[in-house]
């Protein structure tokens, strides 16, 4: 097979490290939340004893300190990490790269890749819109909306006379539903960080590149958006980037200029399907690998409508999306592909 196949299976590959890296600082990450809050619980265990209105409003005061603590010291390591990680990713797509091509590819500098966690943003899908913030943003955000969330719980409870179970009951309530939104942060801001290392890299090297391909995972949990765009090639300054939503797994892989591929490499990518569970050809994209799964599996992964428009009505999967990989709704969809429902009965 040829580079080009080398640099898919290297990227996608690689992109499994990339996330079980991420499962690691979501568990070091979430561990300061989850020390805050026991912080939290041993405080208002205490402020239980208190029947002064002055000593409440200093133990509260203390119960502050420690959510601001506790948030801005996850933060911190989020940003922290982050920028270490992007040194990495970029040393990796320059061996990727001198791997698979005749000539030697160029590293950026430090200071370029670290800053990046300030100043480039994600580009993220919400519904039909397009939210835009850096990593650092991100976590600020995200802990100042989190310890007003928390503040405001515990007041509450203070001046309602909440008992110190109810008042510890809601308080785990909140902090799980915001170890789940954290854990969304880290994943995603990890992944952003890779990819725009790596795509910093592509950039230092674009005299002997074509573009990138969008390349989404093969299994039941890959968004339509996603699926839509697998193995689409694009201009370094163009279609989306990746993530581009939250909790997003896809990847963008350089591909070489014919002149600089070197000869005699292969490559395959992973697949979790409905009857087989391995490598496929790296040439394999989306659509064509959902074309062999079964109509339950097709059903997970699109919807029940949108399944019997793939099989019966003739639609292939980009024809589901914009091309920004936005999904059609079905009646948008309708207007545009009238004949295929009617193939398939929708």
């Amino acid at each position: 097979m040829s580079a080009d196949d080398f640099l898919l299976d290297a990227g996608i590959r690689h992109q499994i490290f990339v996330q079980r890296y991420a499962g690691g600082q979501v568990k070091e990450l979430l561990g300061y939340l989850r020390d805050m809050v026991a912080d939290v619980e041993r405080k208002l265990i205490e402020a239980q004893t208190l029947p002064e209105a002055q000593r409440l409003t200093r133990q509260l005061q203390e119960i502050q300190a420690i959510i601001d603590d506790g948030l801005e010291r996850m933060s911190n390591g989020l940003l922290e990490s982050t920028a270490d990680l992007a040194e990495y990713e970029a040393e990796f797509a320059v061996r990727t790269l001198n791997t698979a091509a005749t000539v030697e590819a160029t590293l950026p500098r430090s200071e370029i890749l670290r800053a990046l966690v300030t100043t480039k943003p994600m580009e993220l899908q919400v519904g039909n819109a397009t939210q835009q913030l850096t990593i650092d943003q991100a976590a600020r955000t995200y802990s100042q909306k989190k310890a007003g969330e928390l503040r405001r719980v515990i007041q509450t409870g203070f001046v309602e006379g909440a008992t110190v179970d109810d008042l510890t009951r809601k308080v785990m309530q909140v902090s799980k539903r915001q170890q789940a939104q954290a854990e969304a942060l880290v994943r995603t801001s990890i992944n952003h960080i890779s990819s725009e290392a790596r795509h910093e890299t592509h950039l230092a090297n674009s005299d002997i590149l074509q573009g990138e391909e969008f390349v989404a995972v093969l299994d039941n949990r890959t968004t339509v958006g996603c699926a839509a765009l697998d193995g689409k090639i694009f201009g370094f300054e163009e279609g989306p980037t990746t993530p581009r939503h939250w909790n997003c797994r896809s990847v963008r892989v350089p591909v070489l200029d014919d002149r600089f591929r070197e000869s005699g490499l292969v490559g395959t990518r992973a697949s979790k399907g409905s009857d087989f569970t391995g490598q496929v050809s790296a040439k394999r994209t989306y659509g064509g690998w959902l074309r062999d799964q079964s109509a339950s599996f097709q059903d997970q992964v699109l919807g029940e409508k949108r399944g019997k428009l793939f099989r019966q009505g003739g639609l292939s999967l980009d024809k589901f999306t914009d091309d920004s990989g936005r999904q059609y709704s079905l009646d948008e969809l309708k207007l545009l592909e009238p004949v295929a429902f009617e193939r398939a009965g929708v």
